[in-house]
């Protein structure tokens, strides 16, 4: 393992590059902002902000990982560096770890997390120091991205000095959308390091090189200054792992002596510093006999791709190689952690749900199960998957894709009109989750044609209606029939105008939904039969959709000096006047949805970049009058202003590579 540190002048900064983990800490404050807020207030803004609590994700992967054992970690709180950066009397605001996979770093620092719990708010409230962190997991989207790393870390200090909810509240006006938005959650945690009640903060951040979206803004964070200090062997941590397990598995399978002997000298020989390799191992080694102890261990030669690679002939080998091989394919495509009920919907595999755990322990030392979820033990396993296409994927990972596509539609056909008996439509969506069934029936198909509005409303029941409109812009590219695209271009009308009616009652779906679409639709004219059968006469309704998909309301105070569409046509950006005060709006055209980048001067022009790292503008200064402002979306700042002899502009435009711009004057 290498570990790298640098001296910091960026008061709370992160530092990290390539593949680091990276652990921080010793904020200083500069101001403070209080209010007082009820115990419900309280634990509504903690909702809005916990889409993952840390402390369950570092128990389910130390749980995932066997344990955490104090011997395997113990030696680095002897460290000098570690103690270096540990004393308050030295400038060493920042630790960085680095090693290469399966070395061991992620249980290394969940054993640090223990340890400076220990002394701060995490465990003893009255303590002046608080400590909040976050593991990134590539495969989990709920954990791979910078929003969801802030949000977990401006969670856990929220949570131990709720006066730290002040600065949450501060962006509530911008509704709780805007806490799904990297660059307004990185402004709360800015804001949150500065307040003076902290005096002194630690950050830690597992697996930097796993947050696969929006790391440039993480990075903003995580000042990059970090170089090289020293390097440290792992050889007797791993050791000591080493005879941890080798106790164990004498313990539990009545090994002989010399047999524990061969095996931890085996393990000690060919470990070569890596934790999950000997975790592997001696994953297979439980499934030995007392007698196999010697033959199984000769199985398994050093490096991680090796083991890799003799764990797949050995799956390939057995009758059943060939369902194994298909859990695999699955685990490796979808784009998150399945449940093991998902997987049976999406495979015909022998067998019940129980049958499961037991076939996933088949596939070698690639899979784990955790609360019913599928996981890889790794993310080096799951990279040495994707690699064996010609065994995983033999008809190429496209035709792969295709087909669970294919088996998910078909899983579909259980939906129903009103599949959860809630009878009344003035039932909400609150009011109707108490009720749900065990377990949920989810899925169906016949997609559009026979089961459309079904969908829409098992996925208003789900909070996932913006899902139904991804799928549509799927199906409006896929080469479709005449009467079939027909049909989805419809369904495309009718998801935005009803959205906001039926997102919290979805029973109006087919009460408003069916009563006032037009005449011709053609969604109207499938589900005619689901329509409310006490209006005797229907209202009148124009006969065709008009010309408008969404309706954007800006406020009664504002109004409109700028727009422009993104260059992929998917956002509309508002440079507009807001309630006293400028700023500008992004306006997906796909779901409708508002987000902020900026509260600024109001720009009386306005251009993007091709890259939409940029924008450029004409703003009214008090002070200076009319001036060119340019501001960059990673960061949300002003990186350049120059002051207008002439405000007479007429138009900006940047270069195809986003590099100039050109101002034109009259």
């Amino acid at each position: 393992m290498e570990w790298e540190y640098t001296n910091s002048n960026h008061v709370g900064s992160m530092s990290a590059a390539g593949s680091a983990r990276i652990q921080i800490g010793n904020n200083p404050t500069i101001h403070n902002t209080t209010n007082n807020y009820t115990q419900d207030a309280d634990a509504k803004y903690l909702a809005a902000l916990c889409s993952t609590d840390p402390r369950h994700d570092k128990i389910r992967i130390e749980e995932t990982n066997g344990g955490l054992l104090k011997d395997s970690y113990r030696w680095v709180l002897q460290n000098p560096d570690y103690q270096r950066w540990r004393d308050p009397a030295e400038s060493w605001p920042l630790l960085w770890i680095r090693g290469d996979a399966g070395k061991g770093k992620t249980m290394l620092l969940s054993g640090i997390i223990d340890e400076l719990q220990s002394f701060t708010r995490l465990n003893n409230p009255t303590s002046h120091t608080s400590l909040s962190y976050f593991f990134c997991q590539a495969t989990n989207p709920g954990l791979n991205n910078a929003t969801a790393v802030l949000r977990g870390l401006v969670y856990l200090l929220v949570d131990q000095q709720r006066s730290l909810l002040s600065h949450v509240c501060d962006k509530t006006s911008l509704s709780p959308e805007h806490w799904n938005s990297g660059v307004a959650i990185r402004d709360i945690l800015s804001k949150i390091l500065e307040d003076p009640s902290l005096q002194n903060t630690i950050l830690v951040v597992d697996a930097l090189d796993e947050c696969v979206t929006d790391l440039e803004l993480l990075l903003e964070v995580v000042i990059s200054t970090s170089s090289p200090k020293s390097q440290m062997a792992l050889s007797q941590a791993v050791n000591s792992y080493i005879q941890h397990r080798v106790r164990q598995l004498g313990v539990k399978k009545g090994f002989r002596i010399y047999d524990l002997r061969f095996a931890e000298d085996y393990l000690s020989r060919n470990a070569h510093g890596t934790f999950l390799w000997v975790a592997l191992v001696c994953q297979q080694l439980e499934k030995s006999e007392p007698w196999e102890v010697r033959a199984y261990l000769e199985l398994f030669p050093a490096g991680l791709n090796r083991l890799y690679e003799r764990m797949l002939d050995l799956i390939c080998s057995p009758v059943s190689s060939g369902l194994y091989k298909r859990i695999l394919a699955i685990i490796c495509t979808v784009f998150r952690p399945i449940t093991l009920s998902e997987l049976m919907t999406i495979e015909d595999l022998p067998g019940d749900e129980d049958m499961l755990p037991k076939m996933i322990m088949k596939c070698g030392c690639f899979l784990t199960v955790r609360d019913k979820v599928i996981y890889f033990v790794h993310q080096s396993a799951k990279d040495f998957l994707l690699k064996q296409q010609c065994v995983l994927f033999p008809t190429g990972l496209l035709q792969h894709h295709l087909d669970l596509f294919h088996k998910s539609l078909k899983g579909l056909d259980i939906l129903k009109m009103d599949i959860y008996g809630l009878v009344y439509p003035a039932v909400s969506v609150e009011e109707a989750l108490l009720n749900r069934p065990e377990p949920d029936p989810f899925k169906a198909y016949q997609f559009i044609a026979h089961k459309f509005l079904f969908w829409l409303e098992a996925l208003c029941l789900y909070r996932n209606l913006p899902a139904v409109t991804v799928a549509l812009q799927i199906l409006q590219n896929l080469p479709l029939g005449s009467d079939a695209m027909a049909l989805v271009e419809d369904a495309c009308r009718f998801l935005p105008y009803f959205r906001p009616g039926i997102e919290n009652h979805p029973l109006q779906i087919y009460i408003s939904g069916l009563l006032f679409s037009p005449e011709e639709s053609l969604i109207r004219r499938q589900f005619e039969q689901h329509g409310p059968k006490y209006v005797a006469t229907k209202p009148q309704v124009r006969k065709h959709w008009g010309p408008y998909l969404w309706t954007f309301d800006l406020g009664r105070d504002s109004y409109l000096p700028s727009l422009a569409f993104s260059p992929n046509g998917e956002s509309l950006f508002v440079s507009a006047h807001f309630e006293n005060s400028g700023g500008l709006r992004e306006l997906s055209v796909n779901d409708g949805k508002m987000k902020t980048h900026l509260n600024c001067h109001h720009l009386r022009r306005m251009a993007l970049s091709p890259d939409l790292q940029w924008y450029a503008g004409v703003a009214i200064v008090e002070q200076d009058g009319a001036c060119l402002q340019v501001y960059h979306f990673p960061s949300n700042s002003i990186k350049w202003t120059v002051k207008l002899n002439d405000p007479r502009v007429k138009g900006l435009k940047f270069s195809s590579d986003s590099e100039r711009l050109a101002v034109f004057f009259l």
